[in-house]
């Protein structure tokens, strides 16, 4: 096959390019999924640059100096650890994490509002495309708006990249939370305002192709932004423990029962406290762990009933997990739920909602209970707490599920399906024959 982009280039290797596609990745923060995505495209023989605003090598991160400051501008040096990338240049922009970082310790009085480290990093990866030579761009929802307008001028193929599910989704999970309270709803965990809604109804509107990390995220756009672009679904991979998960699942006195997560309603942290109203913790254990953004106060007495440990590093976590039975999400809104894989990896069933079908099977491993419906998720925990050989099948199940979900699979998946979305742009600008 031989193609030609529409911006005069020869095209691509990989399926049928005659030779490799420039790709630009643009995403605020490094994560593993897309540091994963960069390695699958330098994989199959792309050119890749990774544009990123503030990111650190493992070694880089042992040595750099002024870790005292960073912290007190708010930035986490282990969320902003990238793996070694062989062959991909990462270009930084740090302008945009740290002019959002001072300015959040101005006092709030003295600003209109927090500005967007989305919004601040869309303009500086845009001036990187006009002056920079790419094919591709591969873009965040959220910051692709001026990404999008300058890859149009000069002609690159625009995939937009969903790593979360699109504020627009989630209108009517906030209605139905300011239906039952304005405390839950302003606790949901994520600003929805018109401006931003626009911004991702053009952001589709300018694309040549979708990635989406999981069933919910895609459904969920094709009801919301009726979009005519294809969408590719590719499920992220399931983290790597060391933490002893397998074996069978010890016999506690009391089931210890875990959340982790923001204290969010957006994560159903509401009526997961409700919930726990009504168990004996004679027999079962809520332990929460996550940061709580609004503090503890919107919660009540609610929260000082169970086991609440804060943030925990990444290690601190995977421990928890191997110590826990069971883990109870019931989620509002998910992009793709990696925490719930972290969970199945160490033999973790779920509780959870259908927000995380692709992942969850109920009856397999996990279980899923219905949106704001305190009643069900205690049921689904007593009836764990009580049926010890059915928490072992989905025990063992949880584990068979993880082992499934592999990196190396999201890396080749989501290079077919940008080499094709790539692909079918070049065949419009072809036009018919």
């Amino acid at each position: 096959m031989s193609l030609r982009m529409s911006n005069g280039h020869e095209p691509q290797a990989g399926i049928g390019f005659s030779r490799p596609l420039r790709i630009l990745v643009v995403y605020p923060v490094p994560n593993p999924d897309t540091c994963n995505l960069c390695a699958g495209l330098r994989a199959r023989g792309h050119e890749v640059e990774f544009l990123t605003s503030f990111a650190l090598s493992r070694a880089q991160a042992d040595r750099i100096p002024g870790k005292r400051l960073l912290s007190w501008l708010g930035f986490k040096i282990e969320k902003r650890i990238y793996p070694e990338l062989d062959g991909v240049r990462v270009t930084l922009r740090p302008t945009a994490a740290i002019c959002v970082a001072l300015w959040r310790r101005v006092p709030a009085a003295w600003r209109n509002r927090t500005p967007d480290l989305y919004e601040i990093f869309d303009r500086l990866a845009a001036s990187r495309i006009r002056s920079g030579c790419h094919d591709v761009v591969v873009s965040p929802i959220g910051a692709s708006g001026e990404v999008f307008a300058a890859a149009q001028k000069r002609g690159l193929v625009r995939v937009l990249n969903l790593p979360i599910v699109p504020l627009t989704c989630l209108q009517p999970e906030l209605e139905a939370e300011r239906a039952i309270s304005a405390e839950r709803a302003r606790c949901f965990g994520l600003a929805l305002d018109e401006r931003r809604f626009q911004q991702e109804r053009a952001e589709f509107a300018a694309a040549d192709g979708v990635l989406a990390p999981s069933p919910f995220v895609e459904l969920s756009v094709r009801e919301t932004f009726k979009v005519s672009v294809p969408i590719f679904t590719v499920l992220f991979g399931a983290p790597v423990h060391q933490a002893p998960g397998t074996g069978p699942v010890p016999v506690r006195k009391r089931l210890r029962v875990l959340f982790a997560g923001q204290l969010v309603q957006r994560k159903g942290i509401f009526d997961l406290l409700e919930a726990a109203q009504s168990l004996s913790f004679e027999q079962v254990e809520l332990v929460i762990v996550g940061p709580a953004p609004f503090g503890l106060t919107p919660f009540g007495d609610a929260v000082k009933r169970v086991d609440y440990r804060g943030a925990l590093s990444r290690s601190e976590l995977s421990r928890l997990m191997a110590e826990s039975d069971v883990l109870c999400l019931p989620t509002l809104a998910e992009g793709f739920p990696l925490v719930v894989l972290e969970a199945m990896s160490v033999g973790l069933p779920v509780i959870t909602t259908d927000v995380c079908r692709g992942v969850v099977v109920p009856g397999e491993n996990g279980l899923f209970v219905n949106r704001r419906a305190p009643a069900e998720i205690a049921a689904a925990i007593s009836l764990l707490n009580s049926d010890r050989a059915l928490l072992g099948r989905l025990a063992d199940g949880a584990r068979r599920t993880a082992e499934r979900f592999s990196w190396a699979e999201y890396r080749a998946g989501t290079a077919r399906a940008i080499e094709t979305i790539a692909e079918n742009a070049a065949a419009r600008a072809r036009g018919p024959r």
